[in-house]
């Protein structure tokens, strides 16, 4: 049977107690017990032992934290479809969220017990703006609005470290980095298909076509390669993209397209740049 699960971001983590199940955690009642499936290293574990004090101050009633961790989205997501646990906290990330929603695997928020909790321990009002926005852009089936259901922790873009004594910024400024010769055993890298692997394939995918291309004499390839590179940039610049891209971008009104209608997007683009 599929479980529902309560998703908030940690300063919203008194609401999750709210939630009421029949069983038992280590001993202490479950009505009483507050289950966190979170990112290592997202919060200082010395601060549960302090929430669990300033709760009991805050409330008058006990509540004992139990905390475990994941290293990737995918992880996380398996264990609750497979029913493995009643999590009453998790912190997915946006495209998780929205599959969550899909298969009414998260409870609402904003019920009127959560509403009921005073000001002092009730921190939903900091929410920023901003990210309410973009979570507003997910699409969700039912009408379901993702605000409703999850409250943005943090947010970011993937990018490249590097040490400045021994690396320039024009050794930096693409994917090709991963490929030059001088970082060989030199990297370590995030172990993410959504963040990492698909845009290492996109990036291949044109270099090794510009390779061949210079390798075999070809200059219609090399141009192929370079002008299918700038139709995805022109495309996602003009304001059309996933939703996904659409949660990262400064476009005010982007036009969010499926993944279908986006590589139509990038071929109609490549057409035009060809003229």
């Amino acid at each position: 049977m599929k479980k529902n699960f309560r998703l908030q971001a940690i300063a919203a983590v008194v609401g999750a107690v709210c939630v009421a199940l029949l069983s038992s955690c280590g001993g202490y009642p479950r009505e009483n017990t507050l289950k966190i499936y979170n990112w290592s290293d997202y919060i200082d574990e010395e601060l549960i032992a302090e929430f669990e004090e300033w709760y009991q101050q805050q409330t008058g009633e006990e509540v004992h934290v139990v905390y475990q961790l994941f290293d990737i989205n995918e992880v996380m997501l398996s264990k609750i479809e497979k029913g493995q646990e009643d999590f009453d906290l998790v912190c997915p990330s946006d495209y998780i969220i929205e599959r969550m929603l899909s298969h009414d695997l998260a409870l609402p928020i904003f019920d009127d017990e959560f509403r009921s909790f005073p000001d002092s321990i009730n921190y939903i009002g900091n929410v920023s703006p901003y990210i309410r926005g973009l979570f507003s852009k997910l699409v969700m089936p039912d009408g379901k609005n993702p605000n409703d259901y999850s409250v943005g922790y943090m947010w970011g873009t993937t990018g490249i470290l590097y040490n400045t004594k021994h690396v320039s910024p024009s050794e930096v400024d693409s994917w090709s980095a991963l490929y030059n010769p001088k970082f060989r055993d030199k990297m370590f890298i995030k172990d993410a298909f959504r963040d990492v692997y698909s845009p290492m394939l996109i990036y291949a995918t044109t270099m090794e076509m510009r390779k061949r291309g210079e390798l075999d004499g070809i200059k219609e390839l090399q141009e192929f390669a370079d002008r299918l590179e700038k139709a995805c940039i022109k495309t996602v610049e003009d304001g059309k993209m996933t939703k996904s891209l659409s949660l990262i971008s400064t476009c005010e009104q982007p036009v969010i397209l499926n993944s279908l209608d986006f590589i139509k997007a990038i071929r109609a683009t490549f057409e035009s740049l060809q003229g």
